[in-house]
């Protein structure tokens, strides 16, 4: 049993390999290029002892991504039913689904919240089963998504979802009512905002869908001038990937 596991795991480490030997990511530096520029000189000056620390966190942090992203690539040849290098070899027959496979290795690897690795090996299987070049285009967007958000994110995200007692199952809030609290706020929404999670809406937008006076209330958006006041409400892709995160998903 022993033997079979160590050979998964090579297995697994030698496709995580072939991807990085294409030269198509940055996942080639699995530790970020940024790290060694810190290192090298910090290193160079440094007593012994600071010096091995600090080669012996880049070492750590090397191969933690390392074994995320083969995590990844194990989890989607899994639910496959396939070897990892028979997977990494019939996504390599095409363009798009090497940017796919590296992109999503690349995401896991660089993962904090360690639930995006199931996200990314999605990504991975459904490069493999979809056929049609737009869906597998949407797996790249979703892994790129995925590779630049993480827990905080989410939770703004599963705070906006639907809202059955408003109309049109609106959930609208301002960002004094997320559940992210302190200067990073801003950070995560402007983040949220940029891949098209979210978007900002103002009262007098509200008022424009009907009748809907209750949700601009409840969203404290009534009263002073409100074409000044701004909440903010989530998109359908911001839905599509809480799907994912919820495994409330599945190919279609």
């Amino acid at each position: 049993m022993a033997d079979e596991d160590d050979k998964s795991k090579r297995r697994s480490e030698l496709a995580v390999q072939a991807v990085v030997a294409m030269g198509l990511s940055a996942m080639t530096q699995l530790a970020g290029p940024e790290a060694a520029l810190f290192v090298a000189p910090l290193a160079a000056s440094a007593s012994p002892m600071t010096s091995h620390a600090l080669n012996s966190a880049l070492d750590k942090a090397r191969r933690r991504r390392s074994i995320q992203a083969e995590s990844a690539l194990a989890q989607a040849a899994s639910e496959l039913h396939m070897d990892e290098l028979e997977l990494v070899e019939r996504l390599s027959s095409d363009p798009a689904r090497i940017t796919l496979l590296a992109t999503a290795l690349e995401g896991a690897s660089k993962s904090v919240w360690q639930d995006k690795i199931s996200v990314f090996a999605q990504v991975i299987k459904n490069g493999l089963l979809y056929d049609d070049d737009a869906k597998i285009d949407m797996e790249i967007a979703f892994g790129q998504i995925f590779a630049d958000i993480e827990l905080p994110h989410i939770k703004i995200l599963m705070f906006l979802q639907d809202d059955p007692e408003t109309p049109g199952n609106l959930r609208i809030a301002r960002t004094a009512e997320l559940p992210v609290e302190g200067v990073a706020c801003n950070y995560f929404l402007s983040t949220l905002v940029r891949h098209g999670l979210l978007r900002e809406i103002t009262a007098s937008e509200i008022g424009e869908w009907g009748n809907a006076r209750h949700v601009i209330a409840r969203a404290g958006l009534s009263g002073g001038n409100p074409a000044h006041k701004k909440a903010w409400m989530i998109t359908p892709l911001g839905r599509a990937c809480l799907a994912r995160v919820t495994n409330d998903y599945g190919p279609t």
